[in-house]
């Protein structure tokens, strides 16, 4: 079993470490290196293989004195396919080039991957450096390190009884299979055309072509009735097995549903997930198995249950599952299960469910969402709001304004409150806070009807207005974009039909008095709604408008039409984004 994983300049990876347990979810933002991660270990998982074989060959002949370096071409590289060797290393940099005496000096820049594990009552290590010959090819040997004590190299024999299985998202499921090799389906695998194989690989669970998957043929029964039981209970589907077409080369695989049968290709891309995931399981049991957003293509209640699916099938098979994921739903359901969470930040793996950090706090990140937990320690800031919506309304206000938080607000930290209460916000915050003391926050409210609390625990901003629709909820905001919808020759008088729903849905003594204290305190976001669908019944035309998009409207005022309090507004909240983007 895998305990400790160590990384350098690989890909996404300058530098990370961190322990492994199983199961182990991996999340973090895109492009921060999830599946870097897995793909090292595949790597890893290659030098180990290829540097043992070739040590039982050097050793055959006497040499046994010497570090073993071994050479690995591209086209190894099964489970990561990359155009050219250099696209392994961290900002492709595989020298370093300095001046020594006026000549330059140039030293490789290694990829170094360390893996630790405990087995049998023993803790065992392999480390392997990597270093760039062409585009073609790279060279590994093992790292010397002081600690090292097998031959004076740090790769234990005990390590080599590891092993990786690694599987990529699916991708859409393919009509026809040929009947492939081993080989052939690891690099199917490999190239991420997982559901080009699935057939394959349900195939090579019943008739194992490797000596060294092939159980005894009772294990192999046992294993595919509980893939189909596992299927039948949660779909309703009765799998049928892979059928070999020699005549055409072809592998069929079936289902029955409701007493029809059907091609696995008719099946939902939940169901054929699972059947891919499973399969996958109990055709490498006692193997590190490396899984990338197993979760994908699969509904909200369907990702809890999977989740817990492959875990307890990983724990049941003796292997150790590591999974990357964006899943909130697998988030909240590894820590309620106290599995191990490692978030993947800048560079950082921080375990979010550490006991010794959490401990305290376990209760209310239950209570409030453990995905909250994580988002703060991504962005390093929270911002709560009455509604998503109010986001979407700031963030156009900021485009028309060149305002510079525009585009920062869709990536920000958002917390909306039910309700329009402080309160609620305020019990978010300070849970938040005890984890994490740097975090920073701030609340943006509809006219609160009380006073803020003197000991709030983060700012609280609050519209002079009833809400933010009646900033820019205007006559002559609706009237421009009852005009911006004349499309023909035809509709040419809906100026005049907007200014006519106006007058009969808002009393004359607001009508006539812009200034009245009713165009402040009404909520103008449910009248403006009035009148649009007034308007659309009068034009006989669909109302595409709801109030989740009022936003657009906004982009019918003017820049200096825009009330100086959005901007107060933008300016307080672009101080608590700002550290983050920077």
């Amino acid at each position: 079993m895998i305990t400790k994983v160590t990384i350098n300049n690989f890909k996404k990876i300058s530098s990370i470490s961190f322990d492994v347990n199983s199961p182990l979810v991996l999340i973090g933002p895109n492009n921060s290196g999830k599946t870097s991660i897995l793909q090292a270990l595949t790597l890893w998982d290659i030098a180990l293989r290829k540097w043992s074989a070739n040590k039982v060959q050097k050793a055959a002949k006497g040499n046994t004195g010497k570090r073993i370096g071994i050479s690995i071409n591209r086209k190894d590289l099964i489970s990561l396919p990359v155009p050219s060797a250099k696209m392994l290393w961290h900002n492709l940099n595989t020298h370093i080039v300095t001046r020594n005496g006026g000549k330059p000096d140039t030293k490789y820049v290694f990829i170094e991957i360390k893996v630790e594990g405990h087995d049998n009552g023993s803790n065992w290590m392999a480390a392997f450096e990597f270093y760039y010959a062409n585009d073609e090819s790279f060279y590994c040997r093992p790292i010397r390190m002081e600690d090292a004590d097998i031959d004076g190299f740090s790769v234990s024999p005990e390590a080599l009884k590891t092993r990786v299985a690694y599987l990529q998202p699916m991708s859409g499921l393919a009509s026809f299979e040929d009947r492939l090799t081993p080989g052939s389906i690891d690099r199917k695998i490999g190239e991420g055309k997982t559901a080009d194989v699935i057939r394959n690989i349900a195939y090579q669970l019943l008739h194992p072509e490797r000596a060294i998957d092939a159980p005894p043929d009772k294990e192999i029964k046992d294993r595919w009735a509980n893939i189909v039981n596992s299927l039948r209970f949660r779909f309703g589907i009765q799998i049928m097995p892979p059928n070999f077409n020699p005549d055409n080369g072809l592998l069929d695989m079936a289902y029955l549903e409701n007493g029809i049968e059907y091609d696995l290709s008719n099946g939902g891309r939940g169901f054929q997930q699972t059947l891919l995931l499973l399969c996958f399981l109990y055709s490498n049991p006692g193997k590190v198995i490396l899984m990338d957003e197993p979760d994908a293509h699969l509904e909200v209640l369907r990702q809890k249950e999977i989740y817990n699916l492959i875990a307890d099938t990983a724990r049941k098979l003796g292997s150790q599952l590591v999974m990357a994921s964006h899943s909130e739903v697998v988030l909240r359901e590894a820590a309620l299960k106290d599995n191990d969470i490692i978030a993947i930040l800048q560079d950082s793996a921080i375990k979010l469910n550490d006991p010794k950090v959490i401990k305290h706090f376990r209760k209310s990140l239950t209570d409030f969402g453990w995905d909250k937990y994580y988002l703060a320690k991504l962005k390093k800031h929270c911002i709560y709001v009455e509604g998503r919506s109010d986001i979407e309304n700031l963030d156009a206000f900021a485009k028309i304004l060149r305002h510079p938080v525009q585009g920062l607000l869709q990536e920000a930290n958002i917390d909306p409150v039910e309700g329009n209460i402080p309160g609620e916000a305020f019990s978010r915050f300070s849970a938040l806070k005890l984890i994490e003391p740097n975090l920073s926050g701030i609340c943006l409210f509809d006219r609160l009807n009380h006073s803020v609390p003197v000991d709030a625990p983060m700012p609280v901003l609050q519209w002079k207005k009833r809400e933010i629709e009646n900033y820019f909820c205007t006559i002559t905001v609706l009237t421009r974009w009852a005009i911006s919808q004349e499309n023909s020759l035809f509709t040419a008088n809906y100026g005049q039909i907007m200014e006519n729903c106006i007058k009969e849905l808002t009393p004359p003594i607001y009508l006539n008095n812009p200034n009245h204290a009713w165009w402040n305190d009404e909520k103008l976001g449910d009248w403006a709604l009035d009148v649009l669908w007034e308007f659309s019944a009068r034009t006989h035309q669909p109302l595409a408008m709801r109030k989740s998009n009022f936003h657009e409207l906004i982009v019918f005022l003017l820049p200096q039409e825009v009330d100086a309090e959005i901007i107060e507004k933008l300016d307080a909240l672009y101080e608590v984004i700002k550290p983050y983007s920077q």
